[in-house]
Parts: C-alpha cells; structure tokens; sequence
C-alpha cells in the first residue's frame, strides 16, 4: 500500500470515524485495522512520495512545514529527514514494513537509520499535524 506521512489517509478515516467531514470517508475497507486484527504485516511503499505530480515531499516547498519538523526531529535524533520519515511509518502499532525503492546506497542507508529510532506518540503527532491535518 501506499503510506507515509502525506499519504496517510486510512489514519485519517480511523480517527474521523462516524463524523461527517471528509477525512471521515473510508477509502480502504480499514485495511490497517483489519490488518492488525489478523497479525498480517502491511508493506508501505512510496514511503518519501507525495504523489505522483509532487514527487518526493522532502524539501519540496509545498511540505515547507512538514520539513521543518521533520529536520527538527532529525537534529535531534542525529540523522537525516528521509530517517525520520522513515521512523513514522515504522512507529504505527501495526508493525508496518516499508519498502525503500532506491537505487543509492547513501540513500537507503540514510532510511535504514529510521529503524534506530522510537518517536515519541507527541512526536508521530506532530510530524501528522505538519501536513496541515487536524485532530478532531
């Protein structure tokens, strides 16, 4: 599937859940929920994507403040913003497993370092609340 922190819409239906607005409309069948009520691993790819007009959302000026946090984050764990990224998607409680589409071993070391870091729950949030999303 496709998930990261832009593309992150079955979080968005789960905390919507039984409200009118539009994050609340369920685009995959609760995937991730079904997911951990049966122990299957999920597989994130596109985990840097923001779509495919935008491309990579690292350092792209339409995220300005998704990378502010996400190089706030990074200064403090010692590590790059792809890093970061990557430690979000593997925080969830499902245990989702991303997969790194790369052909630069710089760069998949750099995303092997997310694997080293626990953010915090304030910290996934925050990082969630970035994109311009809002909690209900």
């Amino acid at each position: 599937m496709q998930f990261n922190v832009v593309h992150s819409g079955m979080i968005d239906d789960g905390l919507y859940v039984n409200m009118k607005e539009e994050q609340a409309i369920m685009r995959d069948g609760s995937l991730i929920e079904y997911a951990r009520i049966h122990d299957i691993t999920l597989q994130a790819w596109s985990v840097l994507m923001a779509s495919w007009a935008d491309g990579s959302y690292i350092d792209h000026p339409k995220y300005a403040g998704l990378n502010e946090k996400l190089q706030e984050l990074a200064d403090v764990y010692g590590v790059t913003k792809n890093a970061v990224a990557l430690a979000w998607i593997l925080r969830h409680p499902a245990g989702i497993q991303a997969i790194a589409g790369t052909t630069s071993v710089q760069h998949l070391e750099e995303l092997c370092k997310g694997d080293a870091i626990t953010l915090t729950r304030k910290q996934w949030y925050e990082l969630y609340l970035s994109t311009g999303k809002q909690l209900p």
